[in-house]
């Protein structure tokens, strides 16, 4: 159930409802008893509870675009993977979840990078690597685990998801031109009949 409160500020702010609604239906959802009328209606009564629960309704609704968008993308995340679509116990539907949880804190808590589509492609092979260890203790902790092999990778290269860095060279396509060169002295054969048939660097290098 969504409060009025929420539908109005989504309303007021044109947001998405179809977003709204979708929040309200997967396995991770954002409390919202906290805008129910009886538990904030003491803190309008002041000047600062009423910013106080402005800057809470604007903290909510980014969070909830943000899990929005996240949640598009990893359920669609390696879908040639049984793994992630095993039905049992509803185990391919849990795991996914376990991914959005993964993004989201990482998105909220890291600054200066945001989630961009393809950090969800690089922590569903993780957590699929950590979730299949044969060690049944170190298998357990596989959403932790991947939660810091995540942010140690992209500690070392962020740069790739910041659009404003696109062209540096440790930028996203700073790193396709690098590909470019490697190939061109290591197998200028391959490189030349990839030219021949006109398939661009980018189709494959950056999801390498």
């Amino acid at each position: 159930h969504v409060p009025p409160r929420i539908k109005e500020y989504w309303k007021e702010h044109k947001l998405d409802m179809n977003a709204l609604e979708r929040l309200t239906k997967g396995m991770n959802a954002l409390k919202l008893e906290k805008f129910g009328e009886e538990t904030t209606e003491g803190k309008e009564n002041t000047e600062n509870g009423t910013d106080d629960l402005a800057k809470e309704m604007k903290d909510f609704a980014e969070s909830a675009v943000l899990l929005d968008e996240i949640r598009k993308d990893v359920v669609r995340t390696h879908p040639d993977l049984h793994f992630f679509l095993e039905p049992i116990h509803n185990l391919g539907r849990r795991r996914y979840a376990a991914l959005e949880r993964i993004l989201f804190v990482w998105s909220k808590y890291t600054k200066g990078v945001s989630y961009v589509q393809g950090m969800n492609e690089i922590v569903g092979i993780l957590y699929y690597v950590m979730a299949n260890d044969q060690n049944e203790e170190w298998s357990t902790w596989a959403e932790a685990d991947t939660y810091w092999l995540f942010h140690s990778l992209l500690v070392e290269m962020s740069d790739v998801f910041v659009a404003g860095l696109d062209d540096h060279d440790t930028g996203i396509q700073g790193r396709v031109r690098e590909m470019q060169t490697l190939l061109v002295r290591h197998d200028p054969e391959v490189r030349e009949h990839l030219d021949e048939i006109g398939i661009e660097t980018s189709f494959y290098a950056i999801r390498w």
